[in-house]
């Protein structure tokens, strides 16, 4: 049983090692290349700045908690459990 949970456990790091990679790169590219994201919404959804920079925003909250309720917190709690 012991092996089944190092293997959960490893499995929840991993899973949170790539999404925190992936969300560092998204909010880094967000914040360099706000201009050029920016203009290819306007171009494909019409919608302004202001909107475009709300959406970003949001899209990164939401991001950021579901790697700490779907990633962090079970590996959290398998590595106190363990």
């Amino acid at each position: 049983m012991s092996c089944m949970n190092v293997d959960l456990e490893q499995f929840f790091f991993w899973c949170l090692v790539i999404n925190a990679i992936l969300y560092s790169m998204s909010a880094l590219a967000v914040w360099l290349l706000k201009d050029f994201i920016c203009s290819i919404f306007k171009g494909l959804f019409e919608m302004d700045r202001s909107e475009t920079l709300k959406a970003l925003q949001t899209y990164l909250a939401h991001y950021k908690l579901f790697i700490m309720v779907f990633n962090f917190t079970p590996w959290l709690v398998l590595l106190i459990l363990g």
